[in-house]
C-alpha cells in the first residue's frame, strides 16, 4: 500500500511540472497567434496629448493590414532598432483593438483619429 501511494504522489508531480511547462512553453505562442499582424512604412505620426498614445500613419506592406496604428511606450513590446514614433522606417508587429486619439485643444480633449493598438513591434534601421 506504502509503494502504492508513493507511485501516486510521483505521477502527479511529474503531471504537475509537466503541465507548467507545457503553459510557459506554449503560453507566448498563444498569445501571438491571437494578435493580427500589421507591416508597413511609416509616413507621419500625431502624440497624442491627452493619453500616453501616438497615432501613426503608414503605407500597409498589403492592402487588408491597417493603415492607422496606435503605439504606446508603456504597454508595447519593441524589437530591433527601436525607432518608433519616428517617420520613414518600417515596421512590423501585431496588433490589437481600435484606440482612439485625443489632443487637447482649446481646455478640451478632442479625438483626432484611431488606430489599431500596437501590441509588439521592430523597426528598420
Amino acid at each position: 500500500m506504502r509503494n502504492f501511494n508513493l507511485k501516486i504522489k510521483r505521477l502527479l508531480r511529474l503531471g504537475i511540472v509537466c503541465g507548467l511547462l507545457g503553459w510557459l512553453i506554449l503560453g507566448p505562442a498563444v498569445v501571438l497567434a491571437s494578435n493580427d499582424p500589421f507591416g508597413g512604412f511609416t509616413v507621419s505620426h500625431i502624440r497624442c496629448t491627452c493619453s500616453n498614445y501616438t497615432l501613426i500613419y503608414l503605407i500597409p506592406a498589403a492592402p487588408w493590414l491597417p493603415r492607422a496604428l496606435m503605439y504606446n511606450p508603456n504597454t508595447a513590446v519593441t524589437y530591433q532598432f527601436r525607432q518608433i514614433p519616428r517617420d520613414g522606417v518600417w515596421l512590423l508587429g501585431t496588433h490589437g483593438d481600435d484606440v482612439t486619439c485625443y489632443v487637447l485643444r482649446h481646455d478640451k480633449c478632442n479625438p483626432v483619429g484611431s488606430g489599431k493598438k500596437i501590441i509588439m513591434v521592430g523597426t528598420s534601421l
